[in-house]
């Protein structure tokens, strides 16, 4: 009798190890929150969305080029919008300067890190940005023809580009 209860012991314990293996293997693998990447004009040029929440706190990092660690947040290059509840409206705008870094327009922006300079936010110059990337349209402020850029709604999880079609 005392054998089969210390194997039925045994047994349970290697299943609790293997599912705690199991568990740490997810964890690893899937992501903190949801991840998307998003192609900006010809295609070279890659911005990561990734939504987040931390308690009651809901923020989106949009990250310069392609970043794939699915469990630590970027050192640099990010720009940190934050969200007061999970399904309030959160639009960026994300815009190729000449120079191939990009400008981000976003409101309730928390933080932003770029040591290189590769993101800038478009209200740190507003008068010289609105004079190089938008235009006047049928009464409207609009960005010029020849401005590469996407338009994400981090709240539905899809971008579009210039001409208005989603991205994918």
């Amino acid at each position: 009798m005392r054998i089969k209860t210390r194997k039925k012991m045994i047994i349970i314990l290697i299943i609790v190890l293997l599912d705690i293996l199991l568990y740490q293997l997810l964890v690893s693998i899937v992501p903190n929150g949801v991840k998307r990447y998003y192609h900006i004009g010809n295609k070279d040029c890659c911005v990561t969305v990734w939504k987040r929440s931390r308690g009651t706190s809901y923020y989106a990092l949009i990250i310069g080029g392609k970043y794939t660690n699915n469990r630590k947040e970027p050192v640099d290059n990010f720009i940190k919008v934050v969200r007061d509840h999970p399904s309030s409206d959160c639009l960026v705008d994300v815009i190729i300067k000449q120079d191939g870094n990009l400008l981000i327009d976003a409101d309730n922006v928390d933080t932003i890190c770029s040591s290189d300079g590769s993101l800038d936010l478009y209200s740190n110059n507003q008068a010289l940005n609105d004079s190089l990337y938008t235009c006047i349209k049928d009464g409207g402020k609009c960005y010029k023809d020849d401005v590469d850029f996407v338009c994400i709604n981090v709240t539905e999880n899809y971008a579009t580009d210039k001409l208005g079609n989603k991205l994918k």
